[in-house]
């Protein structure tokens, strides 16, 4: 019997998908005149660097119908943290500040639920409150902090582009977003 170590696979494609969604992200900052750099990262996705704010996105894939429930973003994986605790870690200066130009996104093709109810896109802080206050306790545990967390500019988005096959989405999003820019 063989065994196919499938790993590569997988990573490849979870690459390639937050490619595809950056590519879109890209072409929204264009279509908003946002002068920027954007770095496609390993660890943290993707980076928005602009001029006088930082932003960081995780793209994350449901390959079920399910939803992204709080309790998946904030319980620790394998590599020991949170997927919402490896992202808001960046949020800190050395100095354990928060910086609350920061912005932070967890990218679905899954809407999230807090437990009460389900969101498309919505900022962390205005979900349902006891979600809230778990979501809070969680990271200060993670992250061991004394300081209250304010969750300001974390937010969560279900992207409207394929996950799963966003080769089909984005082929459009190019058309459109070629036809707007030179359509003169």
């Amino acid at each position: 019997m063989k065994v196919f170590d499938l790993a590569g696979t997988r990573s490849k494609n979870r690459f390639r998908n937050e490619m595809l969604w950056g590519l879109k992200k890209m072409l929204d900052l264009y279509n908003q005149k946002q002068d920027c750099t954007m770095v496609f990262d390993y660890s943290y996705d993707i980076e928005i660097h602009k001029a006088n704010s930082l932003e960081f996105y995780q793209v994350k894939t449901q390959n079920n119908n399910d939803t992204y429930k709080v309790k998946k973003i904030t319980n620790p994986n394998r590599s020991g943290g949170s997927i919402l605790g490896n992202l808001y870690r960046l949020k800190f200066t050395k100095d354990l500040v928060e910086l609350d130009d920061t912005i932070l996104g967890l990218v679905s093709n899954a809407p999230l639920d807090d437990g009460k109810t389900v969101h498309n896109t919505i900022s962390l802080a205005e979900i349902d409150n006891d979600a809230v206050e778990n979501i809070k306790l969680k990271l200060k545990t993670e992250l061991s902090l004394d300081n209250d967390i304010n969750l300001i500019n974390t937010n969560f988005e279900r992207t409207g582009i394929s996950l799963i096959q966003p080769d089909e989405s984005l082929v459009g999003e190019i058309v459109f977003f070629f036809e707007r820019t030179h359509d003169s």
